[in-house]
Formats: structure tokens, C-alpha cells, sequence
């Protein structure tokens, strides 16, 4: 999803005030706190995964550890799909610092919406994670 906003007007000579600007402003710095909010968030559960995995070290790969790729291996592979498409739902979840299918677990319901994708990706991908 595009952050984009046109802010029109917004210049120190102008004297006369004009609200709707200053909305706008307060648009994009709302935008601005949640990226920020969302990305603190993903590494603050990175972290702990980590942590989790230093104490698991004698274990098996388990989900928090499996990879994006392996966890899009594994439902291609069980709902025969061709990896490459969807290639673009791993590049956007990389992007989005969501690395292992423990995070993409724990952010599916904020990201969902800003990736794009099919509604029946999207139930293959919950019934996945559920399961």
C-alpha cells in the first residue's frame, strides 16, 4: 500500500490559515507512526524468535524457524502451485521483514490487506497457518 499524500499550499508566507492542509499534514504523520509502530513491532517478535531459537538449538526446525520460502514451498507443493506465482507474495513479505512463518503467523491479520494477492491465496495462506 502507497503512503502518498499531496499536501498543497503548505508554505510559511501564506498567512491566512487553512485546515484542511494541516489534516492533511496530520495524515501523514498518523501514516508515518504506524509504519513505524508495525516495523518495531516485526523486530521486536524477530528478536524473541531468536532468542527462542538459541534455546532450541538441539531441536528440529520447528515453525517458528521455518522459513517464508519453505513455508510457500510447503503449500505449493500440497495445493500444486507453481512456485512462481508466488514469488511476489515472499518479495512483498521480505520487504515487510517478515521472515519466518512464525512472524507471517503473528502479523498475518495487519499485513494481509496490503499485499496483493487472491482471495483463495489468502484462505490457502489461513488455513495454512492455522493448521
Amino acid at each position: 500500500r502507497d503512503h502518498i499524500y499531496f499536501v498543497t499550499n503548505y508554505h510559511v508566507d501564506k498567512k491566512d490559515r487553512d485546515y484542511s492542509i494541516d489534516i492533511e499534514a496530520m495524515k501523514v504523520m498518523r501514516s508515518a507512526l504506524n509504519v513505524a509502530e508495525r516495523y518495531v513491532k516485526i523486530h521486536k517478535q524477530q528478536e524473541k524468535y531468536r532468542r527462542e531459537a538459541g534455546v532450541k538449538k538441539s531441536q528440529l526446525v520447528t515453525g517458528s524457524t521455518e522459513t517464508v520460502e519453505d513455508f510457500f514451498r510447503r503449500l505449493c507443493t500440497k495445493r500444486h502451485i507453481p512456485l512462481e506465482r508466488v514469488q511476489t507474495i515472499i518479495d512483498e513479505l521480505k520487504t515487510e521483514d517478515i521472515t519466518t512463518s512464525q512472524s507471517l503467523s503473528d502479523n498475518w491479520a495487519d499485513i494481509q490487506a496490503n499485499i496483493p494477492m487472491s482471495g483463495r491465496m489468502k484462505g490457502y495462506i489461513n488455513t495454512e497457518l492455522t493448521e
